[in-house]
């Protein structure tokens, strides 16, 4: 998982400020300003700020080695922005002190050759202790000269469970873009100089990055305040993250020892949390996918609508005057023009990717028929006209989104534009007719500029009514009994790239009675590049597996057998008589009476699906009862039941339909009431038992089927079946009628 920061702030509430900051470094702070620690009486120096050297040693060691250069350089620099011996401030005190303003590039004063190294920061407060973080006390590090790499240092494993314990208060908040997808290596990063504008304290900034990005990171993260800040590996994993599982590397600074190490613990506490929710959300259970055969089909389906709703357009009358040397002015009109055929034989649908579909219409032509009257003095004349638009081109983009609130997809015109080459009129009828036809120019911009116009309105019309409407009768959610249903709403909005138009559904099953998250996670699907059908479907064996954890969990996953649902003609019968034949207690304890079996699911059946198959996997318990002449029911044994079944999926033209088969029963013995027995005297009849009751009854139900996501008036047919990793892929043709 990759997860950037795009606003990201991890403010500490006052009373944490206080926890933290306060103390010595006030009386500090007053000694420093009475006695003008600042660079007074330095050559250089004059007005610097405290923390001017660490700031030009961290722009010097990244010039020099990159982030992790200047890291060092910049804490080695920072303590001797104090005189003589004083307690060095930590950063995020002195960061806090330095103006904005003093960013010039200064030369450092150097410590002398041998001069021991002035001591080092206090530690943290009570509420902060080392052990804490899983550090032991270690001895202040050897002064070294700036710009020297640091030696390496040990990664010591956090202690989590103690880091748990921290205030809430201590941590104001954190917000971080989800703007992610799943990397199986990551490393955690952070920006040591970042500010928020809205608080008056240095924040630090994690970022989850690639492992396979160079190490160390490059100044790539942006600040809302436009600057980029070095950035220092706090986390390196080879797994994913996992709950709060890390790793610190102390990178040249004591992390036990300064307070702004555990902000930046803390920052880095909270994103392993965030960062582990966001993994398990990112997989969506169903995959939908359209191909350029699918769009096209689409087009001709919508194209037919919308030259429907062309052929309603109205056009205003309109009338004008003429006037003609000798002859005089004179006035016409034209009114009750009708549409008589719009024609759009040339369509096609284009994919944009990361932003939509592209629809263009060429070579369309109408034909429209109407009156028309002129009036000269006192001579009036009328008559009949047609009207032929061809060469009409129209461009519409579609963007396409979905509503989080119901997860139906939407479609909106994002724009449109037509074109349209020739109008010609051709007037008939009347002594003025000629006169008028004279004036056909006039007469032919007109209607051009009310069809270019009109013919827009209705695109973007017909898309927010017509289209809009269509989409929302794609079944996103299905009740399929009293007690599961099923959620096929989008998870985020249509992807469409250079060949496809992919949609990513939820794709599980939800309990009428209790909804609820489910304790496994989706795969992810790796689609293949098939293009043979109009529109394909992945699905995991996620989605059936939330099916099997919804009816298990609701108490439905169960059957009772007796001896009157067994065929007449078999030689098993469930009766203590026969029973005895195989387990001769059996008789004696309870003789002459009728046997019950009560046949449910230890535990939530799950099914793998592999290239080469589906492998179901039920673990079934078996209770046998006798039943006394009172009707009450003493127990005999139970028996744990594994199989390895088979199962067969396939599609109708809207349904998805199943077939279970048994393979090989696996017979344990849990309990028993009548004494031990071996449980293979017990095989053949309980292969019997589940063979001509329990799966034909299977059977029967998973014929019925699951409804398919499939909008109104749209069936499947050509279907094809294959079998990936994790999930099936359905291939189909769509017929809409």
């Amino acid at each position: 998982m990759v997860t950037g920061c795009s606003s990201p702030g991890l403010g500490i509430s006052p009373s944490a400020g206080r926890s933290v900051g306060r103390g010595p470094l006030q009386a500090q702070e007053r000694a420093e300003k009475q006695s003008g620690l600042a660079g007074e009486g330095r050559p250089g120096t004059q007005g610097e700020s405290p923390t001017e050297p660490a700031r030009r040693d961290w722009r010097q060691g990244e010039a020099r080695g990159g982030p992790r250069a200047a890291a060092g350089a910049g804490r080695s620099a920072a303590p001797r922005a104090g005189r003589g011996g004083a307690t060095a401030a930590p950063l995020w005190r002195r960061l806090a002190r330095a103006p904005p303003a003093a960013r010039e590039d200064k030369q450092a004063p150097r410590s002398r050759p041998g001069a021991a190294p002035p001591p080092r920061a206090a530690g943290p407060p009570a509420a902060f202790p080392p052990a804490a973080l899983g550090h032991a006390a270690r001895p202040p590090r050897p002064h070294r000269r700036p710009g020297q790499a640091p030696a390496p240092a040990p990664h010591p494993r956090l202690d989590f469970g103690s880091l748990q314990k921290l205030s809430l208060a201590q941590i104001q908040w954190l917000q971080c873009e989800k703007r992610a997808f799943y990397q199986p290596h990551t490393q955690v990063g952070f920006h040591p100089r970042a500010k928020i504008a809205s608080f008056w304290k240095p924040c630090k900034i994690a970022a989850v990055l690639p492992l396979s990005r160079p190490h160390p990171f490059p100044s790539s993260f942006l600040h809302p305040t436009g600057l980029r800040f070095p950035s220092q590996v706090l986390y390196r994993s080879l797994a994913p993250l996992q709950g709060l599982q890390a790793l610190a590397a102390s990178e040249n600074e004591d992390m036990a020892r300064e307070p702004d190490s555990v902000l930046r613990w803390a920052a880095l506490l909270v994103l392993a949390t965030l960062g582990t929710a966001v993994m398990a959300a990112t997989n969506p259970g169903v995959v939908a996918r359209i191909t350029q055969k699918g769009l096209d089909y689409a087009c001709q389906q919508g194209v037919a609508v919308l030259q429907k709703e062309l052929e309603k357009i109205k056009i205003p009358d309109f009338s004008g005057s003429f006037k003609i040397k000798h002859l005089g002015k004179g006035h016409y009109s034209f009114y009750s023009m009708v549409v008589r055929g719009f024609q759009l034989p040339s369509s096609q649908i284009r994919l944009v990717p990361n932003k939509g579909l592209d629809v263009s219409i060429i070579n369309a032509n109408m034909k429209i028929s109407g009156k028309w009257k002129a009036r000269k003095k006192f001579i009036k004349a009328k008559g009949n006209f047609d009207l032929s638009v061809t060469g009409i081109s129209i461009s519409a983009g579609l963007e396409l989104g979905f509503d989080p609130a119901s997860g139906l997809p939407t479609a909106t015109c994002s724009s449109c534009s037509n074109h349209i080459n020739s109008v010609r009129v051709h007037i008939s009828g009347g002594k003025m007719g000629w006169l008028i036809q004279l004036f056909h120019k006039k007469i032919e911009s007109s209607i051009r500029n009310t069809m270019t116009s009109k013919i827009c309105q209705i695109v973007t019309s017909s898309v927010s009514s017509k289209l809009q409407s269509y989409l929302k009768t794609l079944r996103v959610t299905t009740k399929i009994d009293k007690v599961a249903g099923i959620n096929y709403s989008l998870v985020a909005p249509p992807t469409a790239t250079a060949d496809n138009l992919d949609g990513q559904l939820k794709g599980e099953f939800f309990s009428v009675a209790h909804p609820g998250p489910f304790p496994f996670t989706s795969p992810a699907l790796a689609f293949p590049n098939d293009h043979d059908r109009m529109v394909y479907l992945g699905i995991s064996d996620y989605f059936f597996n939330t099916a099997g954890f919804v009816y298990q969990q609701a108490g439905v996953l169960h059957l009772t057998i007796t001896d009157d649902m067994i065929p007449k003609k078999s030689k098993f019968r469930l009766t203590t008589t026969f029973l005895g034949t195989l387990i001769p207690e059996v008789a004696k304890m309870f003789p002459n009476m009728m046997v019950q079996l009560n046949i449910s699911a230890s535990s939530p059946p799950h099914l793998t699906v592999l290239p080469t198959g589906l492998i179901f996997t039920p673990a079934l318990e078996i209770q046998a009862f006798a039943v006394l002449p009172n009707s009450s029911l003493a127990s005999l044994f139970v028996l744990h039941l594994n199989t390895n079944a088979s199962m067969e999926v396939s599609a109708t033209a809207d349904r998805l339909v199943g077939k279970l088969s048994v393979d090989r029963l696996l017979l344990e013995l849990k309990h028993s009431d009548i004494g031990p027995f071996s449980v293979v005297v017990l095989q053949a009849i309980m292969n019997y038992v589940l063979s001509t009751t329990v799966i034909p009854r299977i059977n029967e139900w998973l014929m019925k089927g699951f409804p398919l996501p499939l909008p109104a008036n749209v069936q499947l047919f050509n279907l094809v079946l294959q079998s990936h990793q994790n999930f099936l892929l359905f291939g189909a043709d769509v017929h809409y009628s």
